[in-house]
C-alpha cells in the first residue's frame, strides 16, 4: 500500500515539474526515484531511495514549494513504514 501512495506522489510530483523550470539535475533525481520504485520489493525500499528524495528536497525546497510538500509526503510515508 505505500509503494502505491509513494507512485501517487511521485506521479503528482511529475506534474508540479511540467509546470515549472527544472534543472536537468533535478529531472535526474525524480527519474532514479522512479527507477528506484520500480525496483521496490518487498515492505521497504532501498535506502538509496530516502537518500534520493532527501537530496531533490534540498534541490527544490526554496524554488518549488509546492513541489517540495509533496516530497515532504513521501519521506513522511517512508517514516511511517520505518524507512
Amino acid at each position: 500500500m505505500p509503494k502505491q501512495h509513494i507512485e501517487g506522489l511521485i506521479s503528482q510530483l511529475h506534474e508540479k515539474f511540467a509546470d515549472s523550470d527544472t534543472s536537468p539535475q533535478q529531472e535526474a533525481m525524480l527519474a532514479q526515484m522512479q527507477s528506484q520504485l520500480a525496483e521496490w520489493e518487498g515492505p521497504k525500499p532501498a535506502d538509496d531511495f530516502t537518500e534520493t528524495a532527501d537530496m531533490l528536497l534540498q534541490e527544490i525546497e526554496e524554488e518549488h514549494p509546492k513541489a517540495a510538500a509533496i516530497i515532504h509526503e513521501i519521506i513522511n510515508t517512508l517514516g511511517n513504514i520505518g524507512v
